[in-house]
């Protein structure tokens, strides 16, 4: 941190921002921009670049947390604030947006504050500075905005917000999918298609042997899957895409019988979009995916099979999901062990 003059103008502008009404942040990350803390002007595109980057940045930490553990975060512990400061002022104007267009508030400064959501998290993952880096060269290969567009629709649909009912978040996760694979007119052909060029786990589940499936009522469409010969990431995908398709032309409930609930395809299309990410840089550019991003993506059917939100113990920190991928990565040690 600056010190002087500098450091007087951010505590002020740090102070704005509490826990609750009497409580200010701990903690808070600035932004160096062209060199400068203190930036004494900022154009629309410097301000197109800064929030694209608060996205990124959000999302390389997103790509790292783990489900039903300590180490989890969501987009909205991720937040962009950009004041223009004047110390000659003593209020702060906010433009608010409106269906007809715009409305401005000046409020004085000690009564201005801004309250962290209940939502947001105290302990985020490290955010992976390889994979930002990488995020941005391979943006600048394709020539396209592919990758950017569908990280901010991920990010959107992972805020934890009361505001943002799950119908709309299954939609926009489907829609970051189809967006990064650069796919339109929604074809479910062209995002299997994609999908599995990059999701080929190596712990595979036939859908005969998964209990979900097998003891999913509509038998028809269980015969149908087994005739087929579809894996189980292919089953998901098209369960996925048709609930997706019920909430996007209009239901606010669906009237289909999915094989995995409404939070169950959340928590797997959260789960999976990043590691989609890592796979396409790890295929295109010269990114190392982690052992825990391989174990990920090789025990992807075996979290499918399970009903991760049943027989979860929280008093003794005992989780479906996380047994699941502590066998997979035992069998995986054991594995190894055998075949060096």
């Amino acid at each position: 941190m600056p010190g002087g003059e500098e450091q007087a103008i951010l505590d002020k502008i740090g102070s704005l921002h509490k826990i609750h009404s009497q409580l200010e942040i701990y903690s808070g990350t600035l932004i160096r921009y062209k060199d400068e803390l203190l930036i004494s002007i900022l154009e629309e595109k410097d301000l197109s670049r800064l929030y694209l980057f608060s996205d990124v940045l959000a999302f390389s930490a997103l790509s790292s947390r783990q489900f039903f553990s300590y180490n989890y975060t969501n987009k909205s512990s991720f937040q962009l604030f950009v004041y223009p400061y004047d110390e000659k002022k003593e209020h702060i104007s906010i433009i608010s947006r409106r269906t007809d267009g715009e409305a401005m508030s000046a409020i004085p400064l000690e009564y201005y504050s801004v309250i962290r959501p209940f939502y947001c998290c105290d302990d985020s993952p490290k955010c992976d500075q390889i994979l930002i880096s990488k995020i941005y060269e391979f943006a600048q290969i394709t020539a396209g905005k592919n990758i950017f567009e569908s990280i901010q629709i991920f990010n959107i649909a992972n805020t934890d917000s009361d505001q943002l009912y799950k119908h709309i978040e299954i939609t926009l996760l489907c829609g970051a999918l189809e967006r990064l694979f650069g796919i339109n007119g929604g074809k479910y052909s062209n995002l299997e298609r994609e999908f599995t060029k990059y999701v080929q786990p190596k712990m595979r589940v036939e859908p005969k042997h998964c209990d979900r499936i097998k003891n999913y009522p509509k038998q028809d469409k269980v015969n149908s899957i087994i005739k087929k010969g579809k894996s189980l990431t292919e089953v998901w995908l098209s369960d996925f895409f048709l609930l997706r398709g019920e909430y996007a032309h209009g239901r606010i409930r669906s009237s289909q019988e999915p094989i995995w609930s409404l939070s169950e395809h959340i928590l797997f299309s959260s789960f999976i979009f990043p590691l989609v990410v890592k796979a396409m840089m790890n295929k295109n550019l010269d990114y190392e995916l982690n052992s825990s991003d391989k174990l990920h993506l090789d025990s992807f059917e075996l979290l499918l099979c399970s009903k991760p939100f049943e027989g979860n113990k929280p008093e003794t920190h005992s989780f479906t999901w996380n047994n699941i991928l502590t066998k997979a990565s035992s069998a995986t040690i054991l594995f190894n062990l055998m075949n060096s």
